[in-house]
């Protein structure tokens, strides 16, 4: 019972993390680009 709920509860985490991981290295990635964009911008203009 216990090892069911573990193995459950983990199957869930990995699916959890799955799904939040992706759109979260996007956000990561994004705020990167408009990090540098902004630090190049004056330069640039």
């Amino acid at each position: 019972m216990v090892v069911g709920t573990f193995l459950l509860w983990r199957y869930f985490e990995l699916l959890f993390h799955r799904f939040t991981l992706v759109p979260a290295i996007q956000n990561e990635t994004f705020f990167v680009r408009k990090a540098i964009w902004t630090a190049l911008e004056p330069n640039l203009g």
